[in-house]
């Protein structure tokens, strides 16, 4: 059975896919990734035939598979890396007569996800250090403040009878 193993800064889990998986932030998705750069709607794990597809639905900050950014569809074989904001995830899909041979394949570890440093020299240029510095304009206007507000209202659903995932994901400090 093909599943998709999800990382997050919180810990790893493993989920069983069915024939059509929504992953995002809303809760209507059957995984539902509680990460702030996910989109509500982000992407569909779809099983056609013998083989899983990965379809991108337009998402802001992009779906990508083994470090390629996925415009429309890619096909998902056992073993890809699959990354959606800070989440990443790897896909598993061992080979029919695999799962008899071994009860759990062991594959190798994923490193948590890593924020890339920013340069030290866009900090300084204002006389901030990286601590201080905030990313959003000193007025408090402008889109990326619209972005962090919007964003600060999203809060974690409780638990409910829905048949659907629920990944929690903190952005790195």
């Amino acid at each position: 059975m093909a599943r998709l193993i999800l990382m997050t800064a919180e810990g790893t889990q493993a989920v069983d896919l069915r024939p059509v998986n929504s992953l995002g932030r809303h809760p209507n998705n059957t995984i539902q990734l509680l990460d702030k750069i996910v989109s509500k709607e982000h992407c569909i794990i779809e099983q056609r035939g013998d083989h899983f597809v990965l379809r991108d639905l337009g998402s802001l900050n992009g779906t990508f598979v083994n470090n390629e950014r996925v415009r429309g569809e890619a096909g998902l074989k056992h073993g890809d890396e699959i990354a959606l904001g800070a989440t990443r995830g790897r896909f598993e899909d061992p080979p029919a007569g695999a799962h008899m041979q071994q009860q759990r394949p062991q594959s190798p570890q994923m490193q948590p996800p890593q924020m890339q440093p920013r340069s030290s020299r866009a900090a300084t240029r204002r006389g901030r250090s990286r601590a201080s510095r905030s990313p959003l304009p000193r007025s408090g206007r402008g889109p990326a403040s619209k972005v962090k507000r919007s964003l600060s209202r999203l809060r974690p659903t409780t638990a409910s009878s829905q048949p659907c995932t629920r990944v929690r994901c903190r952005p790195p400090p």
